[in-house]
């Protein structure tokens, strides 16, 4: 799942929002009452038979989790069997979840669409377990394609302990925080589908230690369907983040500990998000704190060692500079070591923080391996930026733009009252898991981000 480290504004969701011109460079804006306008429609909810089956749409890159190569659906070839044995020892009382009540309503928090009607999701109903998801309606129902995991506390699972990359309709690993199954024993495993989730298969544990929980955030990053990496963190102290990074080339059925806590760089400061152009060069994002030279680190051995660069002022010097910058949204261009990541600034305040409402964004590029880089202001606060291999892109924040030339230029779509987690699958489609403060709503544009209508989620039997 993907993480921001911007503050949301505590606002009421409001998904209607004034037009804006592209290009034009002002626009008056008018904040509409707190209820939905009359002219406001939302998708309507069926739950769709499992036998009504749709095609999905030509292959193409995944937005929240970008990959570095093209995403051609691969064959779906069964997985080894592996034999799970259990340590002895004294077993804890472990949880199965409820199964989901179709026609009742489910809370999304993370959504990719592969194809106009095709997608996955995390969410949840009224239990707390945050589920794996498919749709096969464009996000109105959806079926429950949870691996059989069992939990042995059920009070401690948030939002960001269940941790999934969905590469394709057919492809998924997921790890959850929260899977616990003997009292003195913690088996780290993840869970792999090559079926679109109607089957699942357990991992070999990870070579992690076992009297260590991690904690969240944590990421996969794939480049194939079998190369793929794993990063999490066990904790954060002293401007320090102790992780560890697991890399598989089979498809994650065996993970090998390839960095930890003072194998290398990796641990200064805080990591936001890494990614991989190949099975060899990668970037970890960082957060400068504050009072520190932005920088990122840069692997050219798959993770075994990183080098810190330091990245150049967007105008003048650092120094000159007091504000805290972090990186996110990395982003390969397929085939290439060219590479794109976005750059958020902060202001220091009076009182001795970071002013997060007054971010300056930026985009840093680079085609030499972060020999150099080349640098432009985005033209407001941005949360999410999306770059595609067809050179087309968006700049998400509660000013949306949109680019034809990869970042050359920007042209401004519209504004809303929300902050979004976007996925994008062409310059037409797009969905969001829109929130504002505590509230959470799913939503759609069918014309690339003009209007968005809501959409209310619903769970659909698989029988």
């Amino acid at each position: 799942m993907r993480k921001s480290l911007i503050l949301i504004t505590s606002l009421t969701l409001i998904l209607t929002s004034c037009q804006t011109p592209s290009g034009e460079d002002t626009v008056r804006i008018t904040k509409p009452p707190a209820d939905l306008p009359p002219t406001w429609t939302s998708v309507p909810t069926t739950v769709h038979s499992l036998t009504n089956t749709s095609q999905p749409s030509p292959a193409h890159s995944p937005q929240l989790f970008p990959s570095a190569t093209p995403t051609n659906p691969p064959p779906t070839e069964p997985l080894p069997t592996v034999e799970i044995v259990q340590p002895t020892g004294t077993a804890v009382p472990r949880s199965t979840p409820d199964a989901l009540i179709p026609g009742e309503e489910l809370r999304i928090t993370t959504i990719q669409m592969e194809s106009p009607d095709q997608g996955w999701a995390i969410g949840r109903q009224q239990d707390p377990i945050y589920r794996i998801l498919k749709t096969r309606d464009g996000g109105e129902s959806w079926m429950d394609h949870t691996p059989p995991a069992v939990f042995s506390n059920l009070d401690l699972i948030s939002e960001d302990d269940t941790i999934a990359y969905f590469r394709d309709l057919n492809r998924a690993w997921v790890l959850f925080n929260h899977e616990r199954t003997w009292e003195s024993y913690s088996d780290h495993r993840v869970w792999l589908t090559t079926d679109g989730g109607e089957t699942w298969t357990a991992s070999n544990p990870l070579p992690f230690p076992l009297s260590v929980r991690y904690v969240t955030p944590a990421q996969f990053y794939f480049i194939n369907p079998f190369q793929g990496w794993l990063w999490v963190h066990s904790d954060y102290m002293m401007m320090h983040d102790y992780g560890y990074l697991f890399y598989s080339a089979d498809g994650g059925m065996n993970w090998t500990l390839v960095n930890s806590t003072g194998d290398s760089m990796i641990e200064v400061l805080w990591n936001t998000e890494m990614a991989f152009a190949d099975e060899e060069y990668g970037w970890m994002l960082k957060d400068s704190l504050g009072g520190f030279t932005p920088f990122i680190e840069i692997t050219q051995d798959g993770g075994q060692t990183w080098e810190w660069i330091d990245l150049p002022a967007p105008i003048g010097d650092w120094e000159d500079l007091d504000r805290r910058c972090f990186g996110l949204d990395p982003w390969f261009n397929p085939g290439s070591l060219e590479g794109s990541f976005l750059l958020n600034c902060a202001p220091a305040t009076e009182a001795g923080g970071y002013d997060l409402a007054r971010i300056s964004s930026y985009l840093y590029s680079s085609s030499d391996s972060g020999k150099s880089w080349e640098i432009q202001q985005l033209p407001d606060q941005v949360d999410q930026l999306v770059l595609r291999e067809d050179a087309t892109g968006y700049a998400f924040g509660q000013i949306h733009y949109q680019t034809p030339d990869g970042g050359e230029t920007w042209q401004k779509i519209k504004q809303v009252y929300w902050l979004g987690d976007f996925s994008v699958l062409s310059t037409q489609y797009l969905w969001a898991v829109a929130r504002s403060g505590d509230q959470i709503a799913l939503v759609t544009s069918k014309d690339g981000g003009q209007t968005y209508q809501l959409i209310n989620p619903i769970a659909a039997s698989r029988e």
